[in-house]
């Protein structure tokens, strides 16, 4: 059927409409989401961090080495020194040096493995070995606030390691040197799990006020601990030293859980106002604990020594202390002391207790010593005994 003209006029306007409403919003839609420019500024930029980014630290691959600018260092393999020559100077404040399991080794002719030539501040040493240097493994005498962890110092000319005053060892071991293990006359240091084994002189030396934790000294040339004035000892063991297992023969110092056996001369010397307390020494071939004026010896052990067991100046406490079969007297006490609950029997050619003039001694036992049970002098007391 043929539609009226007016219908079809109709249809085509409404066509005409409908595209140029879509034709105005496509216009529309283009403009109003248009973009900038898609052509780029320039060629792309690194993304990458840079090896300083990513490991701010200086390598070290030869030596000898100087370092002169505080920050961080490490080897990158095994080196060897030369003769004449130190390998590493350290020279100023604020260093880390990490050895990263290698070593530094001295060659013929060599001195220092690692040492600062003037003192220097906060300087930490990790994680390798020093040996076979000319003079000291690592020396920082003089210098202060180190730290040194994790370090191996053995057969160097003179001492293995001098950390300076007011430092931090911690798990280090000192083997086979010349000098001394641990040596420097600092002061305020702090010995933590070290080991000090084999060397020629003492194993550990130390100045005043410096504290030893769980340490161990054995087969050293002469004594296996000899701190000085002040100083702390616990938890250690010194065996089989050449002189006294711990020589603390100064004012002031503690003892405390220490095993010192089979050494040269004395398992334990100490000095005046100091305090040895649940120690042990056995078969040393001096005697087995000595002490001076104004000290306490609690629930110590001294048994089996060539000399006497335990030995003391004037003004001491005995509390709880254990003496018996040494070669000579068990206990010998000075004057005006007090004995308490102690034992000194079998005693192989002297006294159990030999004690001199104004003392006492209460609730204690000798029996099967060679001379006397209790030899006491004037004005001294047995009680309940």
């Amino acid at each position: 059927m043929i539609q009226p003209l007016s219908h079809l006029v109709a249809a085509r306007l409404c066509f005409a409409l409908r595209a140029g409403v879509c034709l105005s919003l496509v216009h529309f839609g283009a403009s109003a989401l248009a973009q900038g420019s898609l052509t780029p500024p320039g060629p792309p930029g690194m993304t990458m961090k840079t090896l300083q980014q990513v490991e701010p630290r200086t390598p070290i691959g030869t030596l000898p080495f100087t370092i002169s600018a505080p920050g961080s260092y490490y080897l990158t393999t095994n080196l060897t020194g030369t003769t004449g020559a130190s390998g590493i100077s350290i020279v100023t404040n604020n260093v880390t040096l990490d050895l990263r399991g290698f070593t530094l080794a001295g060659g013929p002719g060599s001195l220092h493995g690692i040492v600062a030539p003037a003192p220097v501040q906060n300087v930490t040493i990790a994680n390798g070995t020093v040996s076979g240097w000319g003079t000291n493994g690592v020396t920082f005498d003089g210098s202060s606030s180190g730290q040194f962890v994790g370090l191996r110092l053995m057969n160097n000319g003179a001492d293995g390691l001098e950390p300076g005053h007011r430092s931090l060892v911690r798990d280090c071991l000192a083997e086979g040197n010349i000098g001394t293990g641990f040596g420097g006359f600092d002061y305020e240091c702090t010995f933590d799990r070290c080991a000090a084994n084999g060397n020629n002189g003492d194993g550990f030396e130390s100045y005043d006020k410096c504290v030893f934790l769980a340490c161990s000294a054995s087969d050293n040339g002469l004594d296996g601990l000899n701190p000085y004035f002040n100083c702390t000892v616990r938890d250690c063991n010194a065996n089989d030293n050449g002189f006294d297992g711990i020589d603390i023969p100064y004012v002031g110092c503690l003892v405390s859980h220490c095993v010192c056996n089979f050494n040269g001369a004395h398992g334990i010397n100490g000095g005046d106002d100091s305090a040895v307390r649940d120690s042990v020494a056995l078969a040393n071939n001096g005697n087995g604990i000595i002490v001076g004026a104004h000290c306490l010896l609690d629930a110590c052990t001294a048994s089996a020594n060539l000399g006497s067991g335990i030995m003391t100046s004037n003004d001491c406490t005995l509390v709880a202390c254990s003496a018996n079969s040494n070669e000579v007297d068990n206990v010998i006490a000075g004057f005006g002391c007090a004995v308490n609950q102690c034992s000194a029997c079998a005693s192989v050619t002297g006294s159990g207790f030999n004690i001199i003039t104004g003392s006492t001694i209460a609730s204690s036992c000798a029996h099967s010593n060679s001379l006397y049970g209790f030899n006491v002098g004037d004005r001294s007391t047995v009680l309940g005994c």
